[in-house]
């Protein structure tokens, strides 16, 4: 025998699944915006490509100005705003760079190219002394890679107090961006 309750019960739960089969089943669905983002900063590195390497024979008696130039690469990103400088080396003395061999020097000076990988003629040309920056912000306005930027060197004679024998300096070339 059912029971009163037994049989609305019964009743319940067929009327709920009738109803269910005759309901479309819905899935529920969100969604968010998610934002990539990324900060790229003015970057540039230097490497050597060669030195400043004067003739291996100078006669310090002659009348001449000896050229010689070295070359660095800059390379930098786009819009990167470099200022390029060259320290006055180890044996910078009365406000004269120079080369020495353990006992003597001798002077030169080192001019900034006319275009980056141009240097001037002998005599001529900009200093590039301590503080004296090289901009090479144009180089980079448009687009960035590598930029080759040449170091002039220029050694005049005749140099009277110079022995013989090797004579060498170092520079420190920095870029700031």
């Amino acid at each position: 025998m059912r029971t009163r309750h037994s049989a609305i019960s019964l009743a319940g739960a067929v009327a709920a699944a009738a109803s269910m089969l005759t309901m479309t089943a819905h899935a529920g669905t969100a969604n968010v915006d998610v934002n990539i983002t990324a900060t790229v900063v003015a970057t540039c590195n230097i490497t050597k490509t060669s030195d400043v390497a004067f003739s291996t024979t100078i006669d310090s008696t002659a009348t001449a100005t000896l050229l010689a130039a070295g070359e660095v690469r800059l390379t930098c990103n786009k819009g990167a705003a470099p200022q390029v400088t060259i320290s006055n080396g180890a044996n910078f003395s009365g406000g004269t760079r120079r080369m020495g061999n353990g006992t003597d020097f001798l002077s030169y000076t080192l001019k900034q190219p006319t275009t980056f990988t141009t240097c001037p003629a002998a005599g001529a040309g900009t200093d590039w002394v301590g503080a004296t920056a090289l901009s090479a912000t144009s180089a980079f306005s448009s687009n960035g890679g590598p930029q080759l930027i040449a170091i002039c060197g220029q050694l005049t004679t005749p140099q009277l107090g110079a022995s013989s024998g090797a004579y060498t300096d170092t520079v420190n070339v920095l870029a700031t961006f």
